[in-house]
């Protein structure tokens, strides 16, 4: 561990805080919207001073005394809340354990022990004790840098202690300091004792009277009589004492008890809400039933007059689910919406979306002046008085906020309430994660069947999946003889000049529908389109080439007659074809993948295509490798070409159409 994470730790018990907060209101009239803007302007919340299980660390103490210093102009007031610390308006720990102790002697004894509920930054211990003297040590523990301001305060205590049993004359010496570089601090602490009478002790006078008056019936000697009321004396004061200290120690522990078995009610309660979160998210309940079914929960289980939640869609805040509102204005609040404005810190709501940090408001009616006007008229109509909002985060990214609230009537929130919810807050963020991931799985499940029937329309079938296919055979390439076929549109360029982009897509739609019913019909498939061409590929063991280009031609008359009764334009194809070596399947990167045909006969059909132009339009050429499939065709040979990109020329054959059949005489 760093000294920085040391620095860091939470040393210092929320008792003390409470000490300031007390003499600020008590001493200088401070207000209770005064003391809440001290703590937000230290980056914390009044409530946190609701518990006395609440450790903070140093940076916070620094930063109360440098605010109320400058606030206060005051220099010593660290040293003067310091002595009104046990002052006897100060109550909780303090009281409980300051009250047990009998004596100022009895006090300094077990400093360590007392300041150990309260400091765990130093280690005090009683050097000496004394009747009316005191020299108390103070030694740093490791990592814990305590400031100047710590030790005056410290002192304020230390001269307060004496003065809870009526001692008079205190003094206060300083002579070593840790500030000044020595090792430890040390304090010697001087007083005089001043008797204070005992409600026991006017019990005791009066029987000793009482006795006294019985001397002279009784034969009581003055030496015993003298001896009787010393040891009545002693034994009522004892008695006195000790049935006042046990009375405060019962007090004490009926409190704690208290307050243990409503923090274990509330613990089960929380228990049950998240167990109620958990079977709805494993039921696959609906995100709208899941918040519902929260929300009514957190109301009844935790007490709390109304409970909300709201989730983030975009840049909105929504209103998803409500509990305990009037009918009127729950139709209202699931209208709401707030704009999520990442530099907005005066709104509630978006507050704790933007600092992912959970705030308590109270007075909430004080403070209309820091909501929007439609958030302002709304806490007017609900007569909000307090309320929590805790955002509910998962993995970074804050889902919604879950807020509770309860009007005048009812028990006020406190820090402990925040710190509950802030827990519901992070499993239901869970909960909703599951359940928006169920609804994202879900629509992709009903999508499955049609994006595989869709996929089907792009691969070959000897790349269809099931559930049986390996994932190794889907990225595995094949090198396989293809029959190779480009399809392009003549003056397409021009087309699309004098076409609007509506009447240019249906045209290729009408185009390339009547190409595929042949490209099929002939066993191809048609691999790739691109704007107005085609990629089309064949297995030449069982499928003819030559007779799908000559169907494909074919097919023009049928596909301008649709074209003219769309009152589209009419259109012209050239097509062409080569046979060779091919490697097929996916190609591509980590991002994105394309079934494709890559080689060099996929170069060469893409060329003979582009020949074309000088053969006219609406016709068909292909390499001499294709002959075999010609048999039955009528066909004219072009010559030895040399094609772009190749060196060595390549004979090509225009289709001309299918063998005429001599009729015999």
């Amino acid at each position: 561990m760093t000294p920085k994470e040391k620095f860091d730790d939470l040393h210092y018990n929320v008792v003390i805080l409470r000490n300031w907060v007390a003499y600020l209101k008590s001493q200088l009239n401070w207000s209770n919207a005064q003391v809440e803007q001290l703590f937000e302007q230290c980056h914390s919340h009044v409530s946190f001073l609701d518990s006395d299980d609440n450790w903070f660390g140093q940076k916070l103490a620094d930063d109360i005394n440098e605010r109320v210093v400058q606030l206060t102009g005051d220099p010593d007031i660290a040293r003067k809340v310091g002595v009104f610390a046990l002052h006897e308006s100060v109550r909780g720990i303090a009281g409980n354990i300051v009250s047990s102790l009998l004596s100022p002697r009895m006090i300094f004894k077990n400093i360590g022990t007392v300041s150990g509920y309260y400091s765990k930054a130093a280690t005090l211990s009683a050097v000496s004790v004394a009747r009316g003297s005191a020299i108390i040590r103070s030694e740093p523990n490791p990592f814990c840098v305590e400031q100047p301001y710590q030790c005056q305060n410290r002192i304020g205590m230390l001269e307060a202690a004496p003065t809870l049993f009526h001692a008079n004359q205190i003094r206060i010496e300083h002579p070593v300091c840790l500030h000044k570089g020595a090792k430890y601090c040390q304090y010697d602490i001087y007083w005089s004792s001043s008797w204070k009478s005992q409600p026991g002790l006017i019990t005791a006078g009066i029987t000793l009277l009482a006795l006294a008056a019985l001397v002279p019936t009784l034969g009581i000697t003055q030496g015993l009589l003298a001896t009787l009321f010393t040891s009545l004396a002693s034994f009522v004061v004892l008695r006195e004492i000790s049935i006042q200290h046990l009375s405060s120690t019962m007090r004490g522990q009926n409190a704690t008890l208290k307050e243990s078995l409503n923090t274990l009610n509330r613990r089960h309660e929380e228990a049950t809400i998240l167990r109620q979160t958990v079977e709805s998210t494993i039921e696959m309940m609906p995100l709208g039933s899941l918040s519902e079914v929260v929300v009514h929960s957190i109301k009844e289980k935790m007490k709390y007059d109304r409970a909300i939640i709201l989730l983030v869609d975009g840049t909105v805040l929504r209103t998803q689910a409500t509990a305990g509102y009037q009918e009127k204005y729950a139709h209202l609040i699931k209208k709401t919406e707030f704009n999520i404005d990442p530099n907005n810190f005066s709104g509630y709501f978006i507050r704790a979306i933007n600092t992912k940090k959970p705030l308590l408001v109270r007075n909430v009616q004080q403070n209309l002046d820091q909501l929007s006007g439609r958030s302002r008229d709304l806490a007017k109509a609900l007569n909000t008085d307090s309320f929590i909002a805790a955002p509910m985060v998962f993995h970074e990214e804050v889902l919604g906020v879950l807020a509770v609230e309860n009007d005048k009537t009812s028990v006020p929130l406190s820090h402990n309430d925040l710190q509950l919810m802030t827990a519901l807050a992070s499993n239901i963020a869970v909960a909703i994660a599951n359940a928006r991931s169920y609804q994202e799985t879900n629509r992709a499940l009903k999508l499955n069947q049609d994006l595989r029937n869709l996929f089907q329309k792009y691969v070959p079938s000897e790349m269809r999946v099931d559930d049986n296919t390996h994932i190794d055979d889907i990225f595995r390439l094949e090198q396989k003889v293809l029959g190779i076929m480009f399809i392009d549109l003549v003056g397409f360029t021009s087309l699309s000049e004098k076409e609007t982009p509506d009447r240019i897509a249906k045209t290729l739609n009408i185009y390339i529908d009547e190409v595929q019913k042949q490209v099929e019909a002939h066993g191809g498939r048609i691999n790739k389109i691109m704007g107005d061409g085609m990629l089309i590929y064949f297995d030449p063991t069982t499928s003819n080439v030559i007779h799908a280009g000559g169907a494909i031609l074919g097919a023009m008359a049928a596909i301008n007659r649709r074209l003219t009764a769309e009152k589209l334009p009419q259109i012209s194809v050239g097509v062409g074809a080569h046979k060779g070596l091919c490697t097929l399947g996916n190609i591509g990167s980590v991002n994105r993948l394309d079934y494709t045909l890559i080689g060099d006969a996929v170069n060469v059909a893409s060329r003979i295509e582009s020949y074309t132009r000088k053969t006219g339009p609406n016709t068909f050429c292909f390499s001499k490798v294709l002959m075999d499939q010609a048999q039955d065709c009528e066909t004219t040979p072009c010559g030895d070409i040399t094609l772009k990109g190749h060196r060595e020329p390549i004979e090509i054959i225009q289709y001309l159409g299918p063998t005429k059949v001599k009729k015999v005489a």
